[in-house]
């Protein structure tokens, strides 16, 4: 290390009693070389300190000043005045005006920085201040440091930095301006006039520059905002300091268009606010936007909210139900029989009534109550606030007495009834799904009622529901676990006695509940979609006995087996049914499927073709309880049915009533003027069967003869009776 070097070194150790500072004075005669090395030195590095353009100044370890350069001079404050104070008990070390309290640092901060520098904590320090000179606005940056060496001194740095800010400034205002161009954007001051925009603004308003530069933004307003949403908009930017959201605004042509907006508040280098708004053109994306709303929460045929949106509306009137302790009604609405007119007319019939019934149904509550379409003729209303649960009679019985109210279809006038349930919250349930299920139950009480007309939910009517889910769940379980049994019924052959025939009747012995009827598992079968199965085992069983017994009689010995149109809706079942009969080598003619009449009514169903596949094969059809429905001659003539069977309420009293006595005979000789065999039902008297018998009645079956019996107590009577006599006089 040179001389010189040294001695700067011992220059930085002096303590501050002897502070170095401009115009010291020679060594005095006599001094050593050291001293005159030490000095040139000290008078070498005080040029170059003096020659720099930026503020400098040491500090000792104890934090005061012990040199100051040249450039000190041009402040308003004297050096002698600032050596050997602590720096830290000055305000901003007393190294710029008072103006710098409003800078990006307050003083404590820069304090705080030096202090940790000072004490060890870290080894530098920047900060940056602005200051008012000549009146123009000036930025400064602080760097305080440890000199290398460790000899315990801090160099502070004042760089003057406000071409870099401006030109910082002047490159960002462009960035702003030019980057993302693709999206509109502009720049506007602290009294919101426009100070720069980019070409997609242009593009997007349809403004140049020239017309917008100097004015306020509200030149593009479409008029569609008033004056609260103004006020939230400039709420939000003056409290956040940004804004985001849809607004319409009108281009320079007149033609509205939607836009997403964000407007930022920013800051320029003197710290006054300026406002950067940012927006593209989202007319084509809020359309398609909302076209998908709606077609997500609105039905398209008759407008009404669709199920989605039923349940967000009532889950909100739930909610207030809740706060204000106010009454909600949930009606729910089905149309009876509609399927009829549907197949009958066509859909598009069908889509004009229920568009007629959606404006009928709305007409009849109130614009606040909401009035849903969530199935295909299922319709819901919601009645918010009911103050008196007397007013849902009246609104039921206002719907019932609209659609009962003739439509007027093209050429068609058609006449319709529904089924409507009634639950309320909260005194029924407390959740939107609880409230439409019961709802929907007490619905089905109404149909199970005979439709047309009104229910309230009920307690009952949920454990009847869990008692039929309960059911359908067992039903699963019956077929693998053998509950089912089928019995047989003879059917006498009224001329001579004869059992030649034999009805099959199903039944279930429940583990738990012992004998379960027909009327009571048969629709829960139905509906569990178990039907099919079941009548599968139904078929397999009697084509099993019908074999067994035409083996042992020596005739072909026929069962009947009554089947639903559930059953024969399906091809694949009946196909099923003739390869069985196939495989078995059974005479087809053993086997007879019993249909009710108003199965035949069904022509969009396919039962006819299953019902012809079934006669083809050799299987005959014989029509069940006829008379009590439609009895159309056309149908049976189109099915070429082999046997009629007189329902058993014309047998029933056909002694004492004239009426359907006549009945009983007219039916018998229409059936053989068809072609057809008769069965009479019911018979349970000696006097029935005779008058029967009279009128030509080919065979008879009821408790006269025998009820039905299991397999082995058949086959015993049958065996042993071939001609059954009369069980009672």
């Amino acid at each position: 290390m040179t001389a010189w070097l040294k001695a700067v070194r011992r220059m930085l150790a002096v303590p501050a009693s002897e502070p170095f500072v401009a115009n010291l004075p020679s060594a005095p005669a006599g001094a050593s070389s050291g001293e005159h090395v030490l000095q040139e030195a000290n008078r070498v590095l005080r040029l170059a300190l003096d020659a720099l353009d930026i503020r400098l100044c040491i500090l000792d370890s104890a934090g005061k000043i012990i040199l100051l350069n040249n450039a000190w001079l041009r402040s308003p404050h004297d050096q002698q005045s600032l050596l050997h104070r602590v720096a830290l008990d000055l305000n901003y070390l007393d190294l710029c005006d008072d103006a710098a309290r409003d800078g990006l640092y307050e003083a404590r901060a820069i304090r705080d920085g030096i202090r940790r520098v000072l004490d060890g904590q870290q080894d530098n320090f920047s900060a940056q201040y602005r200051y008012l000179c000549a009146q123009r606005e000036c930025w400064i940056r602080l760097d305080a440091r440890v000199a290398g060496g460790g000899i315990g001194k801090t160099v502070i740095t004042h760089t003057d930095i406000t071409g870099e800010i401006e030109q910082e400034q002047r490159l960002q205002l462009s960035r702003l301006v030019y980057e993302n161009s693709a999206e509109a954007m502009m720049i506007s001051d602290a009294d919101n006039n426009i100070l720069a925009i980019n070409p997609a603004f242009t593009r997007l308003t349809g403004y140049k520059a020239s017309e917008v530069l100097g004015k306020n933004p509200r030149l593009l307003s479409s008029g569609r905002q008033d004056a609260s949403f103004y006020k939230q908009m400039w709420g939000s930017i003056q409290s956040r300091g940004i804004w985001q959201g849809e607004i319409w605004n009108r281009r320079a042509d007149g033609h509205e268009y939607a836009e997403w907006l964000t407007v930022r508040q920013i800051r320029d280098p003197a710290g006054d606010a300026q406002y950067m708004a940012m927006f593209s053109d989202i007319t084509e994306k809020k359309q398609s936007r909302e076209l998908i709303w709606q077609q997500a929460n609105y039905d398209t045929l008759t407008g009404l909210p669709n199920r989605q949106l039923f349940a967000d509306r009532l889950a909100l009137e739930i909610r207030k139900s809740a706060r204000s302790g106010a009454m909600v009604a949930l009606f729910m609405i089905d149309l009876d029989h509609f399927k009829d007119i549907n197949d009958a007319l066509g859909h598009r019939h069908g889509d004009q009534l229920l568009t007629a019934v959606a404006h009928r149904i709305a007409a009849s509550v109130r614009e606040t109550d909401t009035v849903a379409r969530v199935g295909g003729d299922e319709f819901t209303v919601i009645l918010s606030e009911v103050a008196d649960p007397k007013v849902l009679d009246r609104v039921a019985q206002a719907i019932l007495a609209t659609l009962a109210q003739p439509f007027e279809l093209e050429s068609e006038t058609l006449f319709l009834s529904a089924s409507i349930g009634i639950a309320m919250c909260p005194d029924d349930a407390r959740d939107g799904e609880a409230l439409l299920q019961k709802a929907d139950q007490a619905m089905y009480v109404v149909k199970n009622e005979g439709r047309a007309g009104f229910r309230y939910f009920q307690s009952r009517m949920q454990d009847q529901a869990l008692t039929k889910l309960r059911l359908a769940a067992d039903l699963r379980n019956a077929l693998a676990t053998g509950q089912f049994e089928l019995y047989f019924q003879p059917i006498i052959d009224l001329a001579t006695g004869e059992v030649r025939k034999a009805e099959s009747l199903l039944r279930w012995r429940h583990p738990q509940r012992g004998y379960v009827s027909p009327a009571e598992f048969i629709p829960a079968a139905e509906e569990a979609g178990l039907i099919g199965k079941i009548g599968d085992w139904v078929f397999f069983e009697a084509v099993r006995w019908a074999k067994r017994w035409s083996t042992l009689l020596g005739f072909p010995f026929q069962i009947g087996v009554n089947k639903s149109p559930l059953e024969l809706n399906q091809q694949t079942r009946t196909a099923d049914w003739i390869d069985f009969l196939s495989a078995q080598s059974l005479d087809p003619g053993c086997l007879s499927i019993e249909i009710t009449e108003g199965v035949l009514l069904d022509e969009a169903s396919g039962v006819k073709s299953r019902l012809l596949e079934l006669k083809s094969a050799g299987v005959q059809v014989a029509i069940d309880d006829f008379g009590t429905g439609y009895s159309s001659m056309a149908y049976l003539n189109r099915y070429h049915a082999d046997y009629l069977k007189i329902d058993k309420s014309f047998v029933t009293d056909m002694a004492s009533n004239a009426g359907h006595r006549a009945i009983s005979e007219a039916i018998i000789v229409m059936a053989h003027k068809l072609g057809m065999q008769v069965v009479a039902e019911g018979i349970e008297t000696e006097q029935q069967r005779a008058l029967l018998a009279a009128a030509g009645c080919d065979f008879g079956q009821g408790y006269l003869f025998s009820p039905a019996v299991p397999p082995d107590a058949f086959e015993a009577m049958v065996i042993a009776a071939p001609a059954l006599q009369p069980a009672v006089g």
